[in-house]
């Protein structure tokens, strides 16, 4: 007889072949994920810790085959970690039982430089210690770091260069970089600039229009252009131009934003100064024409009313000789034409009077002839005849000046004399013209209700902006000291000839 035994086993050969499935996909998975895998037999120490299992990946790394890195087993040697504490890690992880990172490169044969990151795990299988690590190559992620660290090291250095401040902030214009230059100008640190807190040390008049002027930027993602002003750690407000342009990421979507300010305020107040230096010679040039009007309506009426009169009265008095009566008896005609005679002499000694009285108001003569000191005690002395103002006048100097300086001297007395005259209620002037070693300085004074400061300075002011101008065409400056209720003084200095 012959005894047979059957045994169903379907479920077995079921369980082999899903175990097989669940091998061929994991084996698919381990050699085709994009890092490194391996795992080694742990040891606590080195040399004694193999290489038990590697993906093709994990071993292109290192610039051999699968089966050359299995057969040496051990790759202390070819591995050159970039960590001190390398080893230490590794150590207290398997103790712990906890993943440990770090970096290494592998010393390849073809010599090319590679950094590797990895991250192991320790696990214990059948009584043993193993480590599972994932590895990637990131040397090209490392060149680019280098690369933009090289580039903004450039970048900070021209900003330190060209005395600019850069800054950078994310997508939503939150302060998320620490910037040096920009901490050391408003005196905030870092923690009071990040977020949105760089915001506090611009100018409130200036927030919201630079506020509005980012939102259309960020609507847009271009670049923006703008003035403002920053509070600087002093408290001064100073003048910025910022300009700044969007990094996008590969979407399109703004990553943040970069930006370089450079102080404008000197070239604001040069600005400043030209529009008002602009406005101050349109003004002046209009006074000057005013001036001019007004001078040749007041030579019109001294030649019609004075000069005028004298020569009719003249012409009737010849007139009246011509046709003198003969058949007057108490009056002989000899003593009448002596009469006229004498009549038509006091007209034209007053008709020489007026000529002379309008040439002293056009230019004195005195001036020319005698000198500009003379002329100053001239005016000085017409100004207190016609103004009954007491005005005194003190010369110190010897100085000469040609025609054309002494004209512009002469002038702005004149012009400082009329002030007091017209707005000053003094009782007292003085016109002061001296020496000093480096200088010439000439004053006038008076003892008045003085100005405030903002009257010193304005535009309107064109008695005082003429004498500014007069001053500037000789090569002097003018001082004006006044105060309230403390008089005025004009003060002209000019260079010595040397």
């Amino acid at each position: 007889y012959m005894h047979t035994t059957a045994r169903d086993i379907t479920e077995r050969k079921r369980a082999e072949e899903s175990v097989q499935e669940s091998e061929e996909r994991f084996r698919m998975v381990f050699e085709n994920v994009f890092d490194g895998i391996s795992i080694y037999s742990e040891d606590l120490d080195p040399s004694k810790r193999r290489l038990v299992e590697c993906n093709e990946r994990y071993a292109a790394m290192a610039g051999r085959s699968r089966g050359e890195l299995l057969q040496l087993g051990s790759t202390q040697e070819l591995q050159k970690t970039l960590e001190d504490t390398a080893n230490i890690n590794r150590l207290e992880s398997l103790t712990r039982g906890a993943a440990y990172q770090g970096s290494f490169s592998w010393i390849r044969p073809d010599e090319k430089d590679n950094i590797v990151e990895y991250v192991g795990m320790p696990i214990t299988w059948r009584g043993k210690s193993y480590s599972i690590g994932i590895d990637r190559d990131i040397t090209e992620r490392k060149r680019v770091e280098v690369a933009l660290l090289a580039s903004e090291t450039r970048y900070r250095s021209y900003i330190d260069a060209t005395g600019q401040i850069g800054w950078v902030t994310n997508a939503d214009g939150e302060v998320v970089e620490d910037v040096p230059s920009l901490r050391k100008f408003s005196g905030q640190t870092y923690e009071e600039a990040k977020g949105l807190g760089w915001a506090k040390a611009l100018h409130p008049d200036d927030l919201e229009r630079t506020l509005q002027v980012w939102h259309k930027a960020v609507t847009a993602k271009s670049s923006y252009e703008i003035e403002y002003r920053i509070r600087r750690h002093d408290g001064v407000y100073r003048y910025f131009l910022t300009r700044s342009f969007p990094l996008s990421r590969e979407d399109g979507s703004i990553r943040e934003w970069v930006g370089t300010c450079i102080d404008i305020t000197e070239r604001k107040k040069s600005e400043w100064e030209l529009r008002s230096s602009h406005a101050q010679l349109h003004a002046l040039a209009a006074h000057l024409q005013s001036v001019r009007e007004d001078e040749r309506t007041n030579l019109a009426r001294e030649l019609h009313d004075e000069l005028g009169q004298l020569l009719t009265g003249l012409k009737m008095e010849l007139s009246f000789l011509d046709k003198t009566p003969t058949n007057l008896d108490s009056i002989r005609p000899q003593d009448l034409r002596n009469a006229k005679v004498d009549s038509m002499n006091e007209l034209i000694d007053k008709a020489i009077e007026a000529v002379r009285g309008i040439s002293l108001e056009l230019r004195p003569a005195i001036l020319d002839s005698l000198g500009l000191s003379a002329a100053l005690e001239w005016l000085a002395n017409d100004f207190q005849q016609k103004s009954g103002i007491d005005c005194s006048c003190s010369i110190k100097t010897n100085a000469v000046f040609d025609s054309q300086c002494s004209t512009a001297m002469f002038r702005i007395t004149q012009e400082a004399l009329t002030n007091i005259l017209r707005h000053s209620e003094a009782k007292k002037a003085s016109i002061t013209f001296a020496s000093e070693p480096n200088e010439v300085i000439l004053s006038v004074c008076d003892n008045g209700i003085g100005m405030e400061a903002k009257q010193i300075g304005d535009v309107r002011s064109l008695g005082l902006l003429g004498i500014r101008e007069r001053a500037a065409a000789i090569g002097g400056t003018i001082e004006i000291d006044s105060k309230v209720g403390k008089g005025t003084t004009v003060l002209l200095r000019i260079p010595s000839l040397k």
